[in-house]
């Protein structure tokens, strides 16, 4: 459902990016946590970084402990502070790993940029789906489009049952739940925050907003060779259809 030939692409931009070759590791989703560590010494026996995600930290800490000469990088994602999603602290000492986060204000900084641009003036609505565990995105949009200039009505829902139709809608913002959305059939444009390959997605969506590890992988490497320890990354913004926006208005 990513697109195995997007994972490819993103994979080799990476490496020239990085002047360096970035190998990816498949592992099936039953796979014991310790056969992580096999399946990397498979594809590089002495790599100069390895990239875990959260959800991968079991295998990230039997990794370091077999490995400890080779820096262990845990990408966050969008998850709330101190939440680990495989239930398995990493241990005491986090400075042992790179830990780097996605930069959810900077995301929805740009989204209301984008959003700035894709009302051109019309002065329409805004829905915001987003998770509440994450109010620094409200505080981070709502400044984006005071900064532009343009205070367009938004309302900011937690689920799609909180939704009700008023108005014209400029666009709306998937982040975390409103899915249901698409079931209208509105032509409202779409920015989703997804991994998705847009070959998937409705052909409402214009904006795809995107942190998957294959996307972080330049911004961590660089991050852990300046000797950052913590860090925060930004996602890709991925116009699907640039004539929606207008010319020079892209963020």
């Amino acid at each position: 459902m990513y697109g195995e030939d997007r994972i490819r692409r993103d994979a080799a931009g990476a490496s020239f990016a990085l002047f360096r070759p970035v190998k990816t590791v498949s592992v099936s989703n039953d796979a014991g946590d310790d056969i992580v560590p096999f399946a990397i010494a498979e594809v590089s026996s002495k790599p100069y970084c390895v990239i875990f995600p959260l959800r991968f930290s079991r295998s990230a800490r039997l990794y370091r402990e077999q490995n400890p000469e080779i820096p262990v990088i845990i990408l966050e994602g969008r998850y709330p502070e101190n939440e680990n999603p495989s239930g398995f602290a990493l241990g005491a000492n986090t400075l042992e790993y790179f830990i780097y986060k996605t930069d959810i204000e900077s995301d929805f900084y740009r989204a209301a940029a984008a959003a700035n641009a894709i009302d051109k003036g019309k002065s329409g609505k805004i829905v915001v789906f987003y998770d509440k565990d994450m109010p620094q995105a409200r505080d981070a949009f709502l400044r984006g489009l005071y900064e532009q200039g343009n205070l367009l009505e938004t309302m900011f829902l937690v689920s799609f049952s909180q939704y009700s139709e008023s108005g014209e809608l400029s666009c709306v913002i998937m982040a975390g739940s409103g899915h249901e959305f698409f079931e209208r059939r509105t032509g409202t444009p779409v920015f989703m925050f997804s991994w998705l390959s847009p070959n998937y997605l409705p052909n409402d969506v214009v904006l795809v907003i995107n942190d998957s590890p294959w996307v972080q992988v330049k911004q961590a490497v660089k991050l852990l060779s300046a000797g950052e320890r913590t860090g925060l990354i930004k996602s890709k913004f991925q116009y699907l259809d640039r004539r929606a926006f207008g010319r020079g208005l892209l963020p």
